[in-house]
């Protein structure tokens, strides 16, 4: 297979974890980048020098170097989600294949414009957590009926989020960035590989995700930002299977995902560190591969030969929908007083903690949300069903920061 000739814009943040993919898929001639594209590249040279010697070209402008690059086969969009939509449909206008980063938008309306656009099916979706063989293999145990029919899937994590974080760019921790959409939070960025997870194990008919039936959203933060850093969600799929998901930023420690599936024949447990998948439906890797090498090593061969993308636009749908209905639903986002909150600090960074938060993630997978076991800050959301909203509603509500009043009706109704 010839190397695919790639070209990666954004290199700062998560583009770091990409050059470094790129580099060892460069060894197996799997990839050759060609091009690199960041109005702030300069402030990365020490990473980038060696990529200068290997003859890769650095742009400013994304737009130059899609204009000088005449051989680029595909680009890796890796930059702030509110730049998504526009580079991929500059991307695929020029017939280029496009790696999108999750999540690829945060509007249903403009991942249906993505879809649309897409007729040739060029784009791949960033999304991890589905990409682990493990992963793969306890889908497989699922769909020959390990667990007989599925009922439920219980998923929790903690990934704390210090003053670095929402210090280190203009959109972390934001709702919008000018006009564009950011609602950045753990189910909506860090931590969306495992709600996008969810809706694919949730399918154990097909290889495809499971479409979202209604939700139930908790949304707070402990931190003084314009967003959320924790969040509970509720909801059944359209196969009937439940889901309980809860997720927060608001924690002093880092924890494994842990997953939870519950079926007529048995329970079954996932659980998720930073470089290996445990499963008790699946025997475990002999060698754990960095997942972002499996989703650049498929869309590679996907291109060359026609495998299925790991993840597809259509695939983002039941996200799009679940990330749609949290706002209503939760009825804006609520903030944890005080009490319940302590901060820990080790300068020049400071962590919120919200008070007993372990053991309240520990009833979530045990199949308790935050209201049901009555935490003193929890409030009681709405149920929303897909298309009992808006795009358009929650744009102007992520705008203005509270929910608008067209949007509360439809709610209340």
């Amino acid at each position: 297979m010839n190397p695919v000739r790639l070209g990666l814009v954004g290199v700062g943040g998560f583009g770091a974890n990409h050059i470094r993919s790129l580099q060892r898929l460069r060894q197996d001639q799997t990839v050759e980048l060609l091009a690199v594209a960041d109005p702030a590249h300069s402030r990365h040279e020490e990473m980038l020098a060696p990529l200068r010697e290997q003859g890769v070209s650095c742009y400013e402008d994304y737009r130059d170097m899609l204009d000088v690059e005449s051989e680029l086969e595909a680009i890796i969009i890796c930059t702030p989600i509110p730049l998504h939509k526009e580079m991929a449909i500059d991307g695929l206008n020029r017939g280029l294949f496009v790696y999108l980063e999750k999540p690829p938008v945060i509007l249903s309306s403009d991942l249906q414009d993505l879809i649309s656009l897409d007729i040739h099916r060029r784009t791949a979706v960033g999304f991890i957590g589905i990409s682990h063989p493990v992963i793969r293999a306890s889908k497989e145990g699922l769909m020959q009926g390990a667990l007989g029919d599925l009922l439920s899937i219980h998923v929790a994590a903690s990934w704390p989020r210090p003053s670095w974080y929402y210090q280190r760019s203009n959109w972390a921790g934001k709702l919008s960035m000018g006009p564009e959409p950011v609602f950045d939070g753990p189910a909506t960025n860090a931590l969306s590989h495992y709600v996008h997870l969810s809706s694919f194990l949730a399918n154990t008919d097909a290889i495809d995700h499971a479409g979202l039936l209604w939700l139930e959203a908790e949304l707070y933060r402990a931190r003084p930002i314009e967003s959320y850093d924790t969040c509970c969600l509720r909801g059944k799929f359209q196969n009937d299977v439940d889901f309980r998901i809860a997720l927060t930023h608001a924690c002093r420690h880092r924890s494994n995902v842990e997953i939870r599936l519950i079926g007529t024949k048995g329970d079954a447990s996932i659980s998720i560190d930073r470089t290996t998948v445990h499963s008790t439906l699946a025997a475990p890797c002999s060698e754990n591969p960095v997942v972002l090498d499996v989703n650049l090593r498929n869309f590679a061969q996907a291109m060359r030969s026609g495998v299925r993308f790991l993840t597809t636009l259509e695939d983002c749908v039941p996200f799009l929908d679940i990330v749609g209905a949290m706002w209503p639903s939760s009825g804006g986002i609520h903030t944890i007083p005080a009490p319940h909150v302590t901060t820990w600090t080790e300068e020049p960074n400071t962590i919120f903690h919200i008070a007993d938060i372990e053991s309240a993630l520990t009833r979530v997978l045990e199949g308790k949300t935050f209201a049901e076991q009555g935490l003193p800050w929890s409030i009681r959301p709405h149920r929303i069903t897909p298309g009992q909203y808006s795009s358009a509603d929650l744009l102007m509500a992520l705008r203005a920061h509270t929910a608008p009043p067209s949007l509360m009706a439809s709610v209340a109704a």
